[in-house]
């Protein structure tokens, strides 16, 4: 009889085992199907973060345009006199991106009787005073564009790095702005090229 007793107590026990084991894996696979199941919700959540394009209105120079995703923007200090040194850390100017550290356009500009093509004669004598002793005397390349519906003229540079100077003429105002690529050591490349149209394409000029 105890032999009987004993068998059937040995018989409880791996009964008793086998349920422990089968309720822990059932616990373990409830735990990993729901740790799959909330990869694709950070995932979404993830994507709908993503930086997108934002308005930036000059209060100073009174013009709007879009800056590209991904890129800050800084109000100017101070109103430009027109004549002064500038650079992207100057306080008389806007500034999209970080022209002073990687990439990035400045904008100013100055009340003016001045056309274009006068207006584009100066900005070229400016820089040569200003820069020239690193950046040529001339612009490598000189081509007609648009900014913001106006006519305008881009002056290209290899200043060592990558200095492009947008210049039009919009209701007595004379408009610059000036995309600047550190990493580049050339007048221009397609990919600062069209980014630097596409921000010039935005821009808006209060009337």
């Amino acid at each position: 009889m105890s032999k009987v007793i004993g068998y059937l107590g040995l018989l409880a026990a791996i009964f008793l085992i086998a349920s422990c084991s089968s309720g822990s894996s059932s616990g373990s696979s409830s735990r990993a199907s729901s740790h799959t199941s909330a990869t694709p919700q950070a995932s979404s959540a993830s994507q709908s973060i993503a930086p997108k394009p934002t308005a930036f209105t000059s209060t100073t120079y009174g013009y709007t345009l879009t800056v590209p995703a991904g890129l800050t923007s800084r109000q100017a200090f101070a109103k430009w006199d027109g004549e002064s040194e500038l650079n992207g850390d100057s306080a008389e100017v806007d500034l999209i991106g970080d022209p002073g550290d990687t990439s990035g356009v400045w904008a100013a500009a100055a009340p003016s009787k001045r056309d274009l093509v006068a207006e584009t004669a100066y900005a070229i004598t400016w820089n040569a005073h200003y820069h020239g002793d690193y950046c040529p005397q001339r612009p490598d390349i000189t081509t007609r564009i648009t900014v913001g519906g106006q006519p305008g003229v881009l002056l290209a540079y290899n200043c060592g790095i990558l200095v492009n100077t947008a210049v039009t003429v919009a209701h007595g105002v004379d408009y610059w702005f000036v995309f600047v690529d550190r990493s580049v050591a050339a007048a221009t490349t397609p990919t600062d090229h069209a980014t630097f149209m596409k921000i010039l394409s935005s821009v808006q000029f209060s009337g």
